[in-house]
């Protein structure tokens, strides 16, 4: 089995069945019987022949399992890619060829997660945006006497994010466009680097986002690594683009900002060792790479942070259900978490993670320090908080939007010189 797939427990048609999915996205997934998945496939790890899987069949189950019974499953899971196989490791080179050789990178969840139909996804978007006006939260936007130095936006799917999403980008609709975005997302599939750039512009049903390749170039130059090394991420990953989908639709047909997609690997490792990220020389090149960016950039830079916070429950790891109980100590602790970030205090909120280990799978931990560690602002607030439950109720996904500001005063108000 490839190492960056994950399993999780599913009720289908009143079967218990183990889903396996693809973490790049190569294939849909497939279906495994519970009882099948337990028997045998979790051998699957390339160190046990078949004769070796019958075996530990039997002397942890008492249970024989036929070789034509492995080998169909095999089959099965080789066709979806899910295998270290050569079929696998060819469909893999070819496909990073030929998003290498492309300039733009494809809308991959369009028809997927959301309309590829321009008019229908607006349509749908607006639901969202009015479902938002009722959304309590902080004063009107309007009174600020601030400027706006970025936002903090879910990166769930829509269908239980997206009024989230629109309280966020409703701050981005009410203030004058900035000449850059630049998008943190997180990569969910294992990456080699810290951090995975693309240059490419971006295609969504809106049209096409182009990328500010000299900002991405000053980035690059302030790295001694290859930021660009694991860019074939950015194919299948949903994190940055589900933002420009919001991005292009509050700034309308007619914008011309460009875009800097980033994506972000774990930083649960710093925790582990206990020492802040940007002891890393890689996280600390690419933090003075982006500050450069910015500070090269003649308009106005705005930042974006696509994350999720805590993960519970069965399709997570967690052996029980995301109970009422669990559900608000997950709350408390994740405000705890915005507390820390509203006030800019990047060495509290790796303290808070640091102290339990990241146990609820904060998956934009990531993303949100380097928001932090970059944005030029003097605070953030939350503007709602909320809990998508999953499809069978058993797991839990919480997610926020916040905005953070800073003086207008600041060079980085000011707009692009002609």
């Amino acid at each position: 089995m490839r190492t960056d797939v994950s399993a999780f427990p599913v009720t289908l048609e009143g079967r218990n069945m183990i889903f396996v999915q693809d973490g790049q996205r190569l294939s849909q997934g497939v279906f495994i019987p519970h009882q099948v998945f337990a028997r045998f496939v979790s051998f699957f790890d390339g160190g046990h022949s078949i004769r070796d899987i019958q075996y530990e069949a039997m002397r942890q189950y008492g249970e024989l399992v036929y070789t034509e019974q492995i080998e169909a499953v095999i089959q099965e899971l080789d066709k979806a890619l899910l295998l270290e196989s050569p079929r696998f490791c060819e469909t893999l080179d070819r496909l990073k060829e030929d998003f290498r050789k492309g300039d733009c990178r494809p809308a991959f969840f369009a028809g997927k997660s959301y309309p590829e139909n321009r008019d229908q996804l607006h349509d749908q978007l607006e639901v969202y945006f009015s479902e938002a006006d009722g959304i309590p939260g902080p004063a009107d936007e309007g009174e600020q006497t601030e400027e706006l130095r970025g936002i903090l936006a879910p990166h769930i799917d829509f269908q239980r994010g997206g009024p989230c999403y629109a309280r966020a980008y409703t701050l981005l609709s009410k203030v004058p466009p900035a000449d850059v975005y630049v998008i943190l997302g997180v990569a969910h599939a294992p990456s080699e680097m810290r951090f995975a750039v693309t240059a490419k512009d971006f295609e969504t049903p809106f049209g096409i986002a182009q990328t500010d390749k000299e900002f991405v170039n000053i980035l690059s130059k302030h790295c001694s690594w290859n930021i660009f090394q694991d860019e074939f991420l950015h194919r299948s990953e949903h994190s940055v683009e589900f933002q420009i989908v919001f991005l292009q639709h509050v700034l309308g047909l007619s914008q011309h900002a460009r875009i800097v997609p980033i994506l972000c690997g774990s930083f649960d490792h710093y925790l582990a060792q206990q020492r802040p990220p940007e002891d890393d020389p890689m996280v600390s090149e690419f933090l003075e790479g982006l500050k450069s960016a910015v500070d090269a950039s003649k308009g106005r830079v705005r930042f974006i942070a696509g994350v999720d916070l805590s993960h519970i429950g069965p399709q997570f790891g967690d052996p029980e259900p995301a109970d009422t109980v669990f559900r608000s100590q997950i709350r408390q602790d994740d405000l705890e978490v915005l507390d820390k970030a509203a006030t800019l205090d990047t060495g509290g909120f790796f303290q808070l993670l640091k102290r339990h280990g990241n146990r609820y799978r904060i998956c934009g931990f990531p993303a949100i320090y380097i928001f932090l560690k970059t944005i030029d602002a003097s605070h953030g607030e939350v503007l709602t908080y909320d809990q998508g439950p999953t499809p069978d109720g058993q797991s839990v996904v919480s997610f926020a939007a916040m905005a953070f500001y800073g003086p207008r005063e600041s060079n980085r108000a000011r707009p692009r010189q002609p």
